[in-house]
């Protein structure tokens, strides 16, 4: 878990340029935990917000280091949206040609290949992928604690019910709590564990998000699997099966208009790229994701399009549908990196290799049925787990390597 003298220790070890460079990224991380949408639509210039400066500052600082650490299928993936966007404004994909439609469409992307730099670089410096493993608890920790405190707060101060609608301290707080899950049931033992998840848990329904407590859920049923023998793995997904249809037909928020409205567009939006074979090559940027007429659908089940220009602007609560509408099969590349993790049926012993795994799994739920990496609210935390693995499996093949020509 997180210890803050390794911590201490990691970060004293570094030169000036690395520590100022690092700070940047706590700083970052911390403002988006504290202040939440006060940072990110805080406006420095017209459609520039704090968190897009902070962001860009620490992007470019990153260039000026030097990495061992490469993943190229990122980098192609990086290179071909930023393709698809040239030939998307040169070509006028967006009837009006408006800029601000074409590069919020693109951030989707954009965050993706700011913060492989930026964890790149912070990777190749000296115990990079520690500070990077206790920038993630730490901020786990942090959130959770927070949240915890906000719920007693509306409880005692407000005296409100935490738990009857969406209470979240900053967006970044669910991820976050959803990490935690993960921290504490890797690396603690017996009650404490038990404890710590049960508290996580009911932290989660404070979130008011179905998707949340399904999170944490699932990456209790994923720490049994990774962990377990083949027979356990085929017993765990039976029941994981089995409880998602019980979610289904006995938990009333799962077929609520929020949830119709979700399966609608995904279900109009997989039909449209599938139909057309844009599935397999991407669609760019700067184009509708619904029709006006289907829009109009979708709000009868719930009001999601209240504008014109919202066709463009509200993606369809799931980020990697979003990935693949705008970018068709190229996307698949993001599981290259982390492929390790899918070979065999053996269980996964090493504890760090299992905590990233389950963050990611978690925060992929999470991701799954909502608007998170299109949007900076906590999209770089998600990347920071993400690359973090990459990095990691990066650094045991390399190792691998090394002593097998020993």
């Amino acid at each position: 878990m997180f210890n803050l003298d390794s911590f201490k220790a990691n970060y004293l070890s570094l030169t000036l340029k690395e520590k100022t460079f690092v700070g940047l990224i706590v700083l970052d991380l911390l403002l988006l935990l504290f202040l939440g949408r006060a940072y990110t639509k805080s406006a420095f210039y017209p459609n520039l917000y704090c968190h897009d400066v902070v962001l860009l500052i620490t992007f470019l600082f990153s260039l000026t280091f030097k990495s061992d650490f490469r993943v190229k299928a990122i980098e192609i993936v990086g290179l071909i949206s930023l393709i698809y966007l040239g030939i998307s404004i040169i070509f006028k994909f967006h009837p009006e040609g408006n800029l601000y439609i074409y590069l919020r469409q693109f951030m989707v992307f954009g965050y993706l290949i700011q913060s492989y730099f930026i964890f790149k670089a912070v990777a190749g410096l000296k115990n990079g992928l520690q500070i990077l493993v206790q920038i993630i608890a730490a901020i786990a920790i942090l959130a959770t604690i927070l949240q915890l405190g906000y719920i007693f707060y509306i409880f005692f101060d407000i005296d409100a019910n935490p738990f009857s609608r969406r209470n979240y301290f900053s967006p970044l707080t669910v991820p976050s709590v959803i990490t935690a899950t993960a921290l504490g049931l890797v690396f603690l033992k017996r009650y404490k564990k038990i404890g710590v998840f049960l508290l996580l848990l009911i932290t989660s329904f404070s979130f008011g998000h179905d998707s949340a407590y399904l999170a944490v859920i699932i990456v209790l049923f994923f720490y049994f699997f990774i962990s377990a023998s083949l027979k356990i793995k085929i017993l765990v997904s039976t029941f994981a099966i089995l409880s998602c249809i019980g979610l289904w037909f006995f938990v009333a928020s799962f077929t609520d208009g929020n949830a119709d409205a979700r399966l609608f567009y995904w279900n109009k939006l997989l039909t449209k790229i599938t139909e057309n074979f844009s599935i397999m090559y991407g669609n760019g940027f700067g184009i509708p994701y619904l029709s006006a007429d289907v829009a109009k659908q979708a709000n009868d089940f719930v009001l999601v399009f209240k504008k014109p220009e919202s066709i463009y602007l509200v993606p369809p609560h799931n980020s990697f549908i979003t990935m693949l509408y705008h970018l068709g099969g190229w996307v698949l590349l993001l599981f290259y990196p982390i492929r390790r993790i899918f070979y065999g049926a053996q269980p996964v012993k090493n504890n760090l290799l299992k905590f990233l795994l389950l963050s990611l799994v978690g925060v992929s739920i999470w991701a799954s049925f909502n608007v998170i990496l299109e949007l900076p609210h906590s999209s770089t935390y998600f990347w920071l787990i993400y690359f973090t693995l990459a990095f990691y499996l990066y650094k045991i093949n390399i190792d691998d390597k090394k002593n097998h020509y020993k």
